[in-house]
């Protein structure tokens, strides 16, 4: 009882360890209690990390606009046309990141995925790749593609959301690879996967097997002056895990990045039809 009032007073360290005497019920609901503890000890960790996190990406752009409204107004700074378009970009940045930020929310409320629907993501993926040429062109990035019948039961908005994200990821930071593949299919467990491929710098070692954080870039030249918050990977994260998949990423061994989502198949007898 006591180690259940310390754990509704927020002191997460507490621990009931091994103990004689009781029940094997006693013994299962003790290790549940620790493990509840742990549990609740790292959320109030990431929370913390997170808080600190959104502040810092609030704290720039808001000092600029702070900073050049009130020197406008003292009229130490000129009225012009191109500061006012600076102003605007720094206005746009913040929607960005509240949109996000909201996205990540409907994901840990569970309320991310819509509607789902009998989807080949292969006539997804080529949806997105001819929306996304004049991008990739601007990149100076060449498109390869390999697009086999990859059918799931997904959202298929969201899907498309998450897949333009990752060639905008790839146009940001790999372009001096030159190029962009893209794979779909199934894997040998039958899941629905799209894959990018770019020859690019390539993921840190230490990311490579952990979920992307809040605002996590691939290295220290990533930052809000590439046009992004930060939050794009972890919401291609959310996206997955959100159909019961995930993310996986790696880097090549030729060189280059691979980013997956990969999707569990659409399940038998769910009285869905593929689109021809």
């Amino acid at each position: 009882m006591s180690a259940a009032e310390t754990l509704r007073e927020g002191d997460f360290a507490v621990g009931l360890g091994n103990f004689r005497g009781g029940t094997s019920e006693v013994h299962r609901l003790g290790k549940t209690i620790d493990a509840l503890a742990t549990d609740l000890g790292h959320m109030e960790k990431r929370l913390r990390f997170n808080t600190m996190a959104v502040a810092h990406e609030l704290r720039t752009p808001l000092t600029i606009l702070q900073g050049n409204l009130q020197g406008m107004i003292d009229g130490v700074f000129p009225v012009r046309q191109q500061g006012l378009e600076d102003l605007l970009m720094q206005v746009q940045g913040l929607s960005r990141l509240v949109e996000d930020l909201r996205m990540l929310s409907l994901a840990a409320g569970h309320k991310l995925i819509a509607e789902r629907s009998a989807t080949d993501l292969s006539a997804e993926a080529k949806t997105v790749l001819a929306a996304a040429r004049p991008m990739l062109e601007e990149a100076g990035m060449r498109l390869e593609k390999d697009l086999r019948a990859a059918p799931a039961n997904v959202d298929p908005e969201r899907l498309r959301q998450a897949m333009l994200a990752l060639v905008h990821n790839a146009c940001r930071y790999a372009s001096t690879g030159g190029v962009l593949r893209c794979e779909t299919g199934l894997d040998r467990d039958g899941n629905a996967f799209v894959r990018f491929l770019d020859r690019g710098p390539g993921l840190l070692e230490e990311i490579r097997a952990i979920s992307f954080d809040l605002f996590w870039r691939g290295d220290t030249s990533r930052s809000r002056a590439t046009g992004g918050t930060g939050l794009g990977l972890s919401i291609v994260e959310a996206i997955a895990k959100a159909h019961g998949g995930r993310l996986e990423a790696g880097n090549r061994q030729d060189g280059g990045a691979t980013i997956a989502i990969v999707v569990p198949p659409r399940p038998p007898g769910d009285g869905c039809s593929f689109p021809q």
